[in-house]
């Protein structure tokens, strides 16, 4: 029995079609087909504006303020075991307790987490046109249908909110607002 068959009988084989799926959604695979695109006779820098982490760039670097900030919080060992309900709760009228925080690694992390505990058979997600290209990667990859509803530009961003009540129905696990 060869690899391929043999791993086309594990129960969550074909998790890889969905990945594959999903990753053709994604903005860095725009940005790779632009850079492939480019003129490699012009000797120009090309400067990804796309790149996730502007640390790779000098001219982007973090003032030395904020680095010693980090190191002064570091080091005084006030900060090695904080409570993020301190941190929140003075400006809420409503108070939260650790229950109520739940941490994640970066907000693409958070959305994982998020549309994987909506997913169900026959779940919808209405996300916003245009919008963050990673939410329909995500809920591809989820197994959420996706519907759009429409930001309406000259009324500085609004809901379309008819929109919104026409692709809404009894499936609807959730509707992204990114404000």
């Amino acid at each position: 029995m060869g690899y391929i068959e043999l791993i086309s009988e594990w129960p969550w084989y074909g998790g890889a079609d969905k990945a594959a799926k999903a990753s053709t959604v994604t903005l860095r695979r725009v940005i790779y087909m632009l850079f492939d695109n480019c003129s490699k006779d012009i000797k120009k820098t090309i400067l990804p504006l796309g790149h996730g982490d502007p640390s790779v760039y000098p001219c982007f670097r973090t003032c030395i303020e904020a680095e010693d900030a980090v190191v002064n919080a570091l080091r005084s060992g006030k900060s090695n075991s904080y409570s993020v309900t301190d941190y929140l709760n003075p400006d809420l009228p409503n108070k939260l307790t650790p229950d109520d925080i739940f941490l994640t690694v970066g907000c693409n992390h958070g959305i994982e987490l998020v549309f994987e505990s909506l997913a169900r058979q026959n779940a919808n997600i209405l996300l916003p046109h245009p919008g963050f290209t990673h939410y329909d990667a995500r809920a591809v990859y989820s197994g959420l249908e996706i519907r759009k509803f429409d930001l309406l530009p000259d009324r500085e961003w609004e809901i379309d909110l008819q929109g919104v009540e026409a692709v809404a129905d009894e499936n609807t696990v959730a509707i992204v607002v990114i404000n």
